[in-house]
């Protein structure tokens, strides 16, 4: 968590310097791009097979009707 203030700081501080939206802007959405594609690398998605996807619907659908 630490890291992601330093980072958005770091951003902002530039910004503050140049008053430049648009760059700001752009940086941000790079930083965030990359830190998505480190969590998908460390945390992969697994294909659910279909008995997990039925279970799965009907477990929330049971919540969703308070059982």
């Amino acid at each position: 968590m630490l890291s992601l203030g330093r980072k958005i700081n770091e951003f902002l501080n530039k910004y503050f310097q140049n008053n430049n939206k648009k760059e700001l802007n752009t940086n941000f959405n790079k930083w965030v791009v990359d830190e998505k594609v480190k969590y998908a690398k460390k945390n992969p998605l697994t294909p659910k097979t279909k008995s997990q996807k039925t279970a799965s619907q009907s477990c929330s659908e049971a919540n969703a009707r308070g059982y």
